[in-house]
């Protein structure tokens, strides 16, 4: 595969050979063998992130200006990676973000949009948990989760603890569950007695 250094502000990507998986999480990991694997392009040298596996390392162009690090995240709690999402599915995770972070959850969305579009967009929905521009697509890569028809980053999440261990993910789909309720199942957390909002209500 051709190789181009990405600069920093996108991504520095820390990785093994292999190539992308289907969701596995929870019993359905027991199904991973008979999933398809998605490819990404010739000679790929990206591990495939199962759960169990330790989660690929980033760093990323803050919209503040900064840079940061997922390790960084990771001091502040648990972190729910969501890939893909659309302004819907944006509205759907702030409705549970407070919640999520009163179980010590992170919630992050990684949208494989450019600085300035990530910034419009936050401001734009009030957003208040971190969102990483990946604009060049290299986390969505090494996270196994690019369709291999467009090259965008497919809906997928990762439920990375503290440690940076994968305890849970689904690529290509969102669960019917609500974000709250995912991620205490997947991190083992308990959940405190408010209503869990519908993030992905039926049309």
């Amino acid at each position: 595969m051709n190789r181009t250094l990405l600069p920093l502000a996108f991504a520095v990507l820390l990785g093994l050979p292999g190539t992308a998986a289907a969701a596995t999480v929870g019993p359905q990991a027991a199904d991973a063998a008979r999933t398809p694997i998605v490819p990404l392009g010739g000679g790929a040298d990206y591990a495939i992130v199962v759960p169990g596996s330790s989660a690929p390392d980033f760093a990323y162009e803050t919209l503040a200006g900064g840079t940061a690090r997922l390790r960084d995240l990771r001091e502040q709690g648990h972190v729910l990676l969501v890939f893909g999402a659309s302004e819907d599915d944006l509205v759907g995770l702030a409705r549970e973000s407070a919640r999520l972070t009163r179980i010590g959850v992170v919630p992050v969305a990684v949208l494989d949009w450019r600085v300035g579009a990530c910034r419009e967009v936050v401001r734009k929905l009030d957003l208040a948990f971190p969102v990483v521009p990946d604009a060049q697509r290299a986390i969505g890569a090494q996270y196994n989760v690019l369709d291999p028809d467009t090259r965008h980053d497919a809906k997928a999440w990762f439920a990375v603890d503290r440690s940076g261990r994968v305890r849970g993910l689904q690529r290509f789909d969102y669960p019917s569950a609500s974000w709250t309720n995912v991620a205490a199942s997947a991190f083992g957390l308990p959940l405190d007695e408010a209503p869990v909002p519908a993030s992905h209500p039926e049309p």
